[in-house]
């Protein structure tokens, strides 16, 4: 993930500089990853952040600000991108964008 990661980053940069974009949506696994849950993650992509994967996503961190810049729901046209389903409600509250309690989380600014 760590590449992947990387990768994203750079096929954003490039796409801007081409008029053009890349959406990426913040679903579960990245929620997970901040909450400290991460056992979803193998032993070697745990590695490669420095060994510490949950101190890597943790709310406040450089990555989790940037998962906070990620939209739960983003619409295109006239087309709708989730992670996964969508309900009729979530979809009013999140298009709507009432996805600023996770973006909060993640800047750590909910915290304790």
């Amino acid at each position: 993930e760590y590449e992947l990661l990387a990768l994203l980053r750079r096929l954003k940069r490039e796409a801007a500089a081409q008029g053009g974009r890349v959406i990426t949506l913040l679903g579960n696994h990245e929620v997970l990853n901040a909450a400290g849950v991460t056992v979803y993650a193998s032993p070697r992509s745990a590695a490669r952040f420095a060994g510490s994967r949950a101190s890597a996503f943790r709310p406040g961190t450089e990555l989790a600000v940037e998962l906070s810049s990620w939209p739960v729901a983003c619409v295109v046209g006239d087309t709708a991108f989730v992670h996964a389903g969508l309900t009729p409600e979530a979809a009013r509250q999140l298009i709507g964008g009432s996805s600023t309690g996770a973006t909060r989380w993640l800047l750590g600014a909910d915290e304790g």
